[in-house]
């Protein structure tokens, strides 16, 4: 039997979906409010929101992913079946994602090329 390796990205968008899911799944607007609520303000969208935990793109900005795991993982632990991961291992999953696609952005020479961007942009 052979096992598919997830790249980076997917790792870290499943592992968010699941801590959404545990967390008792808040609504997009629930998320959007408290975003919010932040000093400094978070600004995040429904659409973005949906795209994040829907595994279609991966949150850009370091503030959005603090948000997200600082707001979602209490959450989750409280509900008793999910086990809390430290701030830096989210942290570390999602530079491996950045690393992964800068990797993917050079071709064999070195040369950058251009590929269709998967980090969200302007959250």
């Amino acid at each position: 039997m052979t096992s598919v390796a997830l790249s980076a990205r997917d790792r870290f968008l499943n592992a968010l979906a699941e801590l959404r899911q545990k967390a008792g799944n808040p609504s997009y607007s629930v998320l959007v409010r408290q975003a919010a609520a932040q000093q400094p303000t978070i600004e995040i969208s429904s659409q973005r929101l949906s795209d994040w935990f829907g595994g279609r793109a991966l949150p850009s900005d370091l503030a959005v992913v603090r948000f997200l795991i600082g707001y979602l993982q209490p959450r989750a632990v409280r509900s008793g079946n999910y086990q809390e991961r430290p701030l830096s291992w989210w942290l570390a999953l999602h530079q491996n994602v950045v690393e992964q696609r800068q990797n993917v952005n050079r071709d064999v020479r070195g040369r950058s090329v251009r590929l269709r961007p998967f980090l969200a942009e302007g959250e």
